[in-house]
């Protein structure tokens, strides 16, 4: 793409800049140290930051910015280990803004920060959601992140007559099997409705919604493994200056030296990869640049994980060192939403065919 130029502008900077100050304030790495009945992250994402649709137009709950601030947002979010909610409510909430004024309410509150969770796709042979005769929805379908504490389900479902209908409802009553899983802060759960009342949605271009919210889901998945391998660096670095061996810095040390100008170099690159997939407008290139951006950076961060906690020494290996985070993450996000290349029928970002 020539004549791109990756640099921030002001704005964006001060963007970037006040979600991090309010995210290390609010929602620091180390909340995870502990078990946590509530993710402190998720009401300053959801609701004071309206972080989840940057991009999307005001009218629909966003702040009607770019692509680029959603990345900037992942990415920052991946800094800290991002409540796991918030990848399955970038996709649900894109979902719902594709209803646009049919889905006001549902908006709304998601912007209120209520939690979203992604229900199924008729392309995942492990879902089997229907709609009944009466509109009910019944089945069950895996979530891999944001199910047990999540509110609302937005289920892309096919009705009795084959048309594809976007359905919307509470999950008060939805029985919970929760699932274990790399990651323990990810929430991982079946879900199992029986007779639920939502509400159905009829979009115009229901499978073309769902490419779009699909397309910003990998994205904002993509940034936020940039996020976490910058953050696995930073952690390395800091250390590397101040771990002393043999009357030196750790970081002086050739061997040491060398791993951590690889891992800036190979983050360096997953940055050019994933901004260059934000400012892609190409429909004909834009999934081949998604691809690229989501395979680089979540190589990149199980990479940077790994050396994170092997340059840490025998600290990094313990359970109150915040490294194993980012290791559990890292490991999530590169089964969330798979490349063609890399196709898992559990992905969150599977195919919907009309």
């Amino acid at each position: 793409m020539p004549g791109v130029n990756f640099s921030f502008d002001d704005q964006q900077r001060e963007f970037a800049a006040t979600l991090r100050r309010a995210l290390e304030k609010q929602a620091p790495l180390a909340r995870w140290l502990q078990p946590v009945d509530d993710d402190p992250a998720w009401q300053l994402v959801a609701s004071e930051l309206q972080a989840l649709a940057p991009d999307l137009p005001d009218e629909v709950g966003g702040l009607d910015l770019s692509a680029i601030e959603l990345a900037i947002t992942a990415e920052e979010l991946g800094r800290v280990v991002a409540p796991a909610a918030y990848v399955a409510g970038v996709f649900a909430h894109g979902l719902l803004a594709a209803a646009g004024e049919a889905a006001t309410d549902e908006l709304r509150a998601a912007s209120e920060g209520r939690r979203l969770v992604l229900g199924a796709d008729p392309a995942g042979d492990w879902a089997e959601l229907g709609l009944d005769t009466d509109d009910c929805l019944s089945g069950s379908f895996i979530a891999p992140v944001g199910a047990r504490s999540a509110e609302v389900v937005v289920a892309v479902v096919r009705r009795s007559d084959g048309r594809l209908v976007l359905a919307v409802g509470p999950l008060a009553d939805a029985e919970l099997e929760p699932l274990d899983g790399i990651d323990p802060t990810a929430g991982s759960a079946r879900v199992v409705v029986n007779h639920l009342s939502v509400t159905v949605h009829e979009v115009p271009d229901l499978a073309g919604a769902v490419v779009a919210a699909r397309r910003r889901g990998r994205l904002s998945v993509a940034a936020q493994a940039l996020g976490g391998a910058r953050a696995c660096l930073s952690l390395t670095v800091q250390y590397a200056t101040q771990r002393e061996q043999f009357g030196s810095a750790i970081g002086s040390f050739q061997a040491v030296k060398h791993r951590l100008a690889d891992l800036f170099v190979e983050t360096e690159l997953a940055a050019s990869a994933v901004y260059l997939a934000a400012c892609e407008t190409n429909p004909e290139a834009v999934d081949a640049a998604l691809d690229t951006a989501y395979d680089v950076a979540t190589t990149t961060y199980r990479r940077a994980a790994s050396d994170c906690i092997q340059l840490h020494g025998g600290v990094g290996f313990t359970w109150e060192h915040v490294a194993h985070l980012h290791l559990e993450r890292s490991s999530l996000l590169a089964f969330l939403a798979p490349s063609a290349s890399r196709a898992d029928r559990y992905g969150l970002l599977a195919s919907v065919d009309a």
